[in-house]
């Protein structure tokens, strides 16, 4: 697998480009020490982190879907919609992704559009839609 089929995994891809960077830095092969390697999260199943995604939410029933969703706090919420972005502009399970990024963006609506800096995100959403 690259980085970028763990594009989700914000962190775990940061920590490795820093990591990749210092070794360039200090010489890399030159000075004898291992390129840094992005180790696959366990936790995924050896999915990508956006078909983990999908396959969680996938596992919820229709109404404890939205319950679920209701007890995300407004960054959970706009985390998810980051997340979810991907999802929806390859079209990956249209109905279940749109569904949830409507009721975030419905139960949330109010924040999000007083935060200017989310207006890009609810743009690019509101195409790929």
């Amino acid at each position: 697998r690259t980085p970028q089929d763990y594009h989700g995994d914000d962190e775990r891809t940061r920590e490795w480009q820093t990591a990749l960077r210092l070794w360039t830095k200090a010489g890399g092969a030159k000075a004898g020490v291992a390129r840094p390697v992005l180790v696959p999260n366990g936790l995924l199943l050896g999915r990508t982190p956006q078909d983990y995604l999908l396959a969680a939410v996938r596992g919820i029933k229709g109404p404890d879907l939205e319950q679920a969703l209701l007890l995300l706090p407004f960054a959970g919420a706009v985390d998810l919609l980051r997340r979810l972005l991907p999802l929806v502009q390859r079209a990956a399970a249209p109905e279940l992704t749109s569904r949830v990024v409507i009721f975030c963006v419905r139960v949330h609506h109010r924040q999000l559009s007083g935060t200017s800096d989310l207006a890009p995100l609810l743009r690019d959403l509101h195409s790929a839609l």
